[in-house]
């Protein structure tokens, strides 16, 4: 019975593990926005344009199977560190760096885009 007690406890302090990791990585000038779900299409511009412009990582921490105590913990993460990213490299960042992501992944795609547009 102690280690199903043991995994209530310890997902139910999803939020609270969240936000204080997200604090003390604040705290030593760690920037990190975490994901997940189904990646969408440019997601490798977009960590590689977070990173290198700002310094900023985009970690995924989950595809399409989530657990409801990672996604607690992920978007207390996010609470915390997004506001500070935001005031540290300006209100849109997330925006623009995606903009930028989606401008390079078509530029990079473009021929295969377009064999996907013909062949329909």
């Amino acid at each position: 019975m102690l280690p199903v007690v043991g995994g209530e406890i310890w997902s139910g302090t999803a939020s609270f593990r969240g936000k204080h990791a997200a604090q003390r990585d604040l705290a030593h000038g760690h920037y990190v926005i975490l994901a997940y779900g189904l990646p969408p299409a440019g997601v490798v511009e977009y960590a590689q344009i977070m990173r290198q412009k700002y310094g900023v990582e985009y970690r995924q921490v989950a595809a399409c199977i989530v657990s409801q105590s990672l996604v607690s913990y992920a978007d207390a993460y996010d609470e915390v560190s997004g506001p500070e990213i935001r005031k540290k490299f300006g209100q849109d960042i997330f925006t623009d760096s995606w903009n930028e992501a989606t401008k390079e992944f078509r530029e990079k795609h473009k021929a295969d885009l377009q064999n996907v547009s013909h062949s329909e």
